[in-house]
């Protein structure tokens, strides 16, 4: 993949909210939650949607710094934009 920097952060909002991802996945809070009910069972400790998007997010940027992939970049904007979208829905369920 070969995009201008500038591109990264749109093309993470793209494929999160509008694209192949969200098409593959489904909806992305609800599938951060999938994988933190996976990992609450499987670690033995809670996860939420929010904490499995922050720490895949670092997963993709560990990537990048032992070698670049325009990839990891796109994935880990991603990431963190889900980040967001968690908190923001666990804040509205808050109150």
């Amino acid at each position: 993949m070969t995009l201008p920097a500038r591109q990264v952060l749109r093309t993470a909002q793209e494929l999160v909210l509008n694209g192949a991802r969200r098409d593959a996945y489904g909806e992305p809070v609800e599938a951060m939650r999938r994988v933190a009910g996976v990992w609450t069972a499987t670690r033995g400790c809670d996860r939420t949607a929010r904490q499995v998007a922050v720490e895949l997010a670092l997963l993709k940027l560990t990537r990048e710094a032992c070698r670049h992939d325009l990839d990891n970049l796109v994935d880990a904007a991603g990431y963190v934009l889900v980040a967001a979208l968690a908190a923001e829905a666990e804040e509205a369920e808050a109150s």
